[in-house]
């Protein structure tokens, strides 16, 4: 079986831990027997793509792939997001021409949906090939033009080309739809996770420089819809309740940053918490690992796959309804589930594992025998068989 990935989420020089969920679940499928060549394009600003060694085994052909973008306030117009995609288009185009063609491919699998939009339609007419897309999230660009008629028809068009379209959670289903994708060639198929692999000495000592205090973890870009702001506001309401031995460890950069500093000095928490930044991949777990329980109350996850890493940790986690979090989460058996935007079910959920390590150690428990059905290698079995299923058919 000979697949030619195309991922426009990747790990590159200027950001390793972008994407490492598919890195992971390509080396997954990898190991299972798929014979995959991978296309990882990237444009000057961010930086040349990177395979990260610590996933293994690496796919039979890794290639990075340099394009030209249209500036960014450019493709804010949908008339330019669209030249975009056909420059990538033909980008790709070419390079597959110099590789052999698409013909010597079973499958065309594209990880992401946005910039790929035109590719399904360009790829059906030079070749015979099936071609399936895998949704990770709501692309920015198709988020903001959902609703221009003039788009959306271009986009129907595109989209009947895609024999299969996968989606990371269930909350995707309803975004896809509205570019043309229909309910019976819709599935979803949830991420895995990677087995942990901290240093127990590196945990211990992170431990240990916040003994007798409750570790509070979360691992996010720091952008509104992830919930931090609604985070530091429950904790601060504890804080005034007297509920201080506590420290709240947050992992991620983003331009949220500057204003979630001060609110947490506004609140007068600032000593109980610490913004560590971007980290790597095996360092964000870590914390976790390290931590008593993960709180991210966002609003717009497709999957949520932090919340499954940091319950393949033994960690209770706090996520929030209608999101992607009650994919994995289980209310009040593995964790709990917070409202969109409010602070008193955090608060709430909160108060209850800081206060009770046997709540803790019990849905921690829960979690860790509930991440049994979210493996790469169950991920990478599915792919398979689809990829099986869709060669057979297109003989």
């Amino acid at each position: 079986m000979k697949v030619l990935c195309i991922a426009l989420l990747w790990p590159n020089e200027s950001n390793r831990n972008s994407a490492t969920q598919i890195v992971q679940q390509i080396a997954s499928r990898t190991e299972c027997g798929a014979d995959i060549t991978l296309i990882a394009p990237y444009s000057a600003g961010k930086g040349r793509t990177l395979w990260l060694e610590e996933c293994q085994p690496m796919p039979t052909k890794f290639l990075p792939m340099p394009y030209p973008t249209l500036p960014y306030v450019w493709r804010l117009s949908s008339k330019f997001f669209l030249l975009s995609a056909k420059i990538l288009e033909y980008a790709i185009l070419r390079y597959v021409r110099k590789l052999g063609g698409f013909e010597q491919f079973d499958v065309v699998h594209i990880h992401e949906l946005g910039g790929s939009i035109t590719l399904a339609k360009a790829i059906k007419k030079r070749a015979n090939v099936p071609v399936i897309v895998t949704v990770h999230g709501r692309h920015p660009a198709l988020f903001k033009y959902q609703n221009e008629l003039s788009f959306i028809k271009k986009a129907f068009d595109y989209s009947k080309w895609f024999d299969k379209v996968f989606l990371v959670g269930r909350p995707l289903e309803d975004f896809v739809k509205k570019f043309g994708f229909k309910s019976n060639d819709i599935s979803v198929l949830h991420n895995g996770h990677q087995s942990p692999n901290e240093d127990p000495e590196r945990v211990e000592k992170m431990r240990s420089e916040y003994s007798g205090k409750t570790l509070i973890s979360s691992v996010a870009r720091l952008y509104p819809f992830k919930g931090t702001d609604i985070t530091l506001k429950a904790l601060a309401n504890l804080y005034r309740d007297g509920l201080v031995d506590w420290h709240y460890l947050h992992v991620g950069e983003g331009p949220e940053k500057p204003s979630l500093e001060n609110l947490a000095k506004e609140y007068g928490i600032q000593n109980n918490v610490t913004f560590l930044g971007h980290l790597p991949y095996i360092d964000a777990m870590t914390v976790i690992a390290a931590s008593d329980l993960f709180v991210m109350p966002s609003w717009l996850e497709a999957f949520g796959i932090v919340y499954v890493e940091a319950m393949a940790r033994g960690k209770p986690v706090i996520g929030c309804w209608d999101s992607g979090a009650e994919e994995s989460i289980r209310h009040e058996i593995d964790g709990f589930l917070a409202r969109r935007k409010n602070a008193d079910d955090v608060e709430s959920a909160l108060r209850k594992l800081i206060t009770d390590s046997e709540l803790r150690m019990k849905m921690g428990a829960n979690g860790l025998r509930r991440v049994a059905d979210f493996t790469w290698a169950k991920n990478s079995e599915s792919y398979i068989k689809v990829y099986d299923e869709l060669s057979e058919s297109s003989r």
